[in-house]
């Protein structure tokens, strides 16, 4: 990181590092304590304990990460000068997209909705790898790198996607009720997708870098 920093990137900066430690926390406290209520208690007695699910401590807990992560992305928005209104359009954006989406889990479930979603995502892969297909060639040594990494990533979160509707189908079809298995592969091929999104992330920094250097010299 840059030693020069003004005061705003300080804040930046600040946000950024305290979202971490809250993010953490927040998942130390689900595994020291929410986990074990969560895993002995029937509904009822869950309804009857702090972990009410229409309580506050359950409502926080529950929209921790992603207000973690809307703060991290204020945080590292501040830090990189981008302009006030862009954050401003950014973090509103997100967070508007956060009450839409999670509005949806209050109403009737719509069997042709899981259809209509899984075949908008399959449609966005194949125009990403389209998009890729046409970029990569005009792309130079480890820009090159980088987008294949993330090509990797977006194949995996794919294979997350149609999986973990495999994994919610289990819920709803009397025919996969009991049916044995371990959702923690679906877990894994997300874990995997952001790994080679962050790799390609880094191909791609220290590409940047050595292109702003070799411009100074």
């Amino acid at each position: 990181m840059a030693t020069n920093i003004n005061t705003k990137q300080k804040l930046g900066l600040f946000i950024f590092f305290l979202t971490i430690i809250v993010t953490f926390i927040m998942g130390s406290i689900y595994s020291v304590d929410a986990h074990k209520i969560f895993k002995s208690h029937t509904f009822e007695e869950l309804t009857a304990s702090a972990w009410n699910p229409s309580g506050f401590l359950f409502i926080i807990w529950s929209f921790s990460i992603p207000l973690c992560a809307l703060f991290a992305m204020l945080g590292v928005l501040i830090y990189s000068k981008v302009k006030t209104r862009t954050v401003i359009l950014m973090s509103c954006g997100l967070f508007l997209i956060y009450l839409l989406v999670t509005a949806t889990m209050f109403g009737n479930r719509i069997p042709i909705l899981f259809g209509i979603v899984g075949t908008i995502i399959l449609i966005i892969f194949f125009g990403i790898l389209w998009n890729w297909s046409k970029k990569r060639p005009l792309l130079i040594g480890k820009e090159q790198h980088a987008a294949d990494l993330q090509l990797i990533g977006y194949a995996l979160l794919l294979a997350a996607s149609w999986f973990s509707c495999g994994e919610f189908s289990r819920t709803v079809f009397k025919a996969l009720d009991g049916m044995p298995g371990n959702p923690f592969y679906v877990q894994l091929y997300i874990a995997l997708s952001w790994l080679f999104f962050f790799l390609s992330s880094c191909v791609k920094a220290k590409s940047v870098k050595e292109s702003k250097s070799l411009t100074q010299n």
